[in-house]
């Protein structure tokens, strides 16, 4: 039997939860807190390619199920390669690293576990993890039950809520608190007293994993980075603008805020006047194409979820076809404030497409007739022309993906 619940897998609740967060690079434990880590991986003073190596490591520990053993084999090699000396005893190190992000982790698959059958099981009940030295505010609340929807679940957060926790929870129906005879109550308030014991998280903790939406977590990433040291603020920027680009099915997924913060920014950048009404009516065409055929579309959000890339895709017989593609204006002029770009987002759609068309059994065939002043990106990516239009091969689309992985 596996020795914790996060390696009966895959769980893909929990893959997705860790998947969705942004490294953020930190100088101490406490430039993270609360309910950010629902928005950034951090692991205490660890910055940049090494950030992402542990990240690496935690993810498949996450997906594979690797045990604490093995992390450790993944954490010293990093170590070597990178050079880190980190602060705090090894074993305790890794430890604290591997428990922390594997049950906060599973916590929030579970929690989203719990809001989808909330309707037929209503009520959870806090159960103590038995540990050696137990927090008293845990033993307290041992065997408590609340309402999934009670404030508590939501400030205090369910477990873990402290570094080792090891508490949980159950989702019980009506007749599962008749059965055993338990009693419904209202969860405390933070800073009140219960059964003798303040109502807090541990420090750094608190308010949950999973709760936060994709705008709150945009809103969480904003306030870091206005809380962090500049030069790690603009990491941290980068980080979540360029990197985890994804794929949005349905153009629903998209809000229309988004559409307009791509005009508020082409407005802000220095470029010729008549270039600037052209960005923001193709937007706008795209979002009446996008509200009334939403198979039609397909986006490329960044980590910020931010619109930066988007196309009209059909179908036919033997290949998909891409009727349109477009990349937002500051991708090619540069972000205003910081300069940087997101480059190839074009490109990085274009590979998107083609895994669909793979998913879709086309093997990567992609079809388009480009314009001439066009048509050389086309060809820099893997097309080749047949006649007035040009596709994409399976053996380009492969190599397209593997570039774009």
């Amino acid at each position: 039997m596996p020795d914790h619940p996060w390696q009966q897998l895959p769980f893909e609740g929990a893959i997705a939860y860790f998947r969705d967060k942004r490294n953020v690079d930190t100088d101490s434990w406490r430039d993270i807190q609360g309910t950010e880590y629902d928005a950034a991986f951090a692991v205490a003073g660890a910055k940049g390619a090494l950030l992402q190596d542990m990240r690496d490591a935690v993810d498949k520990a996450i997906a594979q199920g690797t045990t604490l053993q093995e992390f450790r084999k993944d954490f010293n090699r990093i170590v070597q390669t990178r050079g880190w000396d980190y602060a705090g005893d090894r074993d305790w190190r890794t430890y604290a690293i591997y428990d922390t992000n594997l049950r906060s982790a599973y916590a929030a698959g579970r929690w989203e576990q719990i809001q989808e059958g909330k309707a037929s099981r209503p009520f959870l009940q806090w159960r103590h993890g038995g540990s050696r030295d137990p927090r008293p505010l845990h033993l307290a609340l041992d065997k408590q039950v609340f309402r999934v929807d009670d404030p508590f679940w939501q400030t205090m957060g369910s477990p873990p809520i402290g570094f080792s926790c090891r508490c949980a929870v159950f989702a019980l129906k009506q007749r599962d608190v008749d059965r055993l005879g338990l009693s419904v109550t209202e969860g405390p308030e933070i800073g009140s007293v219960f059964k003798d014991s303040i109502v807090q998280p541990d420090p750094g903790w608190g308010g949950g994993h999973g709760r936060s939406t994709p705008e709150t977590r945009r809103n969480l990433l904003v306030n870091i980075t206005k809380r962090l040291h500049p030069t790690l603020a603009m990491q941290v920027e980068q980080e979540a603008r360029f990197a985890s680009l994804r794929m949005s099915k349905e153009f629903g997924q998209v809000e229309a805020a988004q559409l307009q913060v791509i005009r508020d920014r082409a407005a802000s950048i220095e470029a010729e006047i008549d270039d600037l009404p052209r960005a923001d009516g193709l937007y706008s065409v795209i979002e009446e194409i996008g509200a009334a055929r939403p198979e039609l579309f397909r986006g490329l959000i960044d980590g910020l979820g931010d619109l930066q890339a988007s196309s009209i895709v059909t179908t036919t017989t033997d290949a998909l076809v891409l009727n349109h593609l477009a990349t937002a204006p500051w991708n090619l002029r540069g972000m205003p404030e910081t300069g940087q770009q997101l480059r190839r987002a074009g490109s990085r759609l274009i590979a998107e497409v083609a895994r669909e068309s793979i998913a879709l059994g086309y093997e990567g065939r992609i079809r388009l007739s480009p314009s001439p002043e066009v048509a050389s990106f086309y060809l820099k990516n893997g097309f080749k022309a047949e006649g007035d239009r040009m596709v994409l091969t399976p053996a380009a689309a492969q190599q397209l993906i593997q570039q774009y992985p």
